[in-house]
């Protein structure tokens, strides 16, 4: 009988509750996370406007200035490094670009698809969660909660059918 209960009432309340407290903290997971992707980005475009300003100050454009570190076995590597700032300055435009536009009902798509696990792991690590009164707030919490009240139901026909199947036995 308490099994029941607990199985019929209590846990499945407990579980909607957890889910829709963790679900409605996305949107502020998500706005944190494009907080420090921007943050990233202005790190990116400080160093191609370092690579610019060097290559004025030499006179060359910026594709002959960092071919000249390239064609250098010497400095190959910075020049491969300034390369590799532009690709990472147009991904994260792109990435930032597409995240911001994004609907709410894309948004852990999106976040799956374009995923910087580093960025990920500090903006976990720094993250404060809030009180979601945001339109996107309640539809990730009403979310949680079905997604949990769905999980309490297959767990609750589980536990049925076996006791079932113990009683026969």
């Amino acid at each position: 009988m308490i099994v029941s209960r607990l199985t019929g009432l209590i846990l499945p309340t407990i579980l909607a509750m957890a889910g829709a407290a963790s679900f409605s903290q996305f949107p502020e997971f998500y706005q944190q996370y494009l907080q420090r992707l921007g943050g990233r980005l202005d790190q990116a475009e400080s160093r191609l406007a370092e690579i610019t300003a060097d290559a004025e100050t030499k006179g060359m454009s910026v594709e002959a200035y960092i071919e000249s570190f390239l064609s250098s076995h010497k400095h190959a590597l910075e020049g491969q490094r300034m390369l590799d700032s532009f690709e990472l300055t147009r991904e994260l435009r792109l990435t930032i670009a597409k995240l911001f536009e994004a609907q709410a009902w894309e948004r852990p798509a999106l976040l799956a698809k374009h995923f910087h696990s580093a960025t990920a792991e500090a903006t976990y690590a720094a993250f404060s969660p809030a009180l979601p009164l945001t339109l996107d707030g309640v539809a990730y919490a009403a979310a949680g909660a079905a997604l949990a009240l769905t999980l309490s139901h297959l767990l609750r026909r589980t536990l049925r059918r076996r006791q079932r199947e113990r009683q026969r036995v």
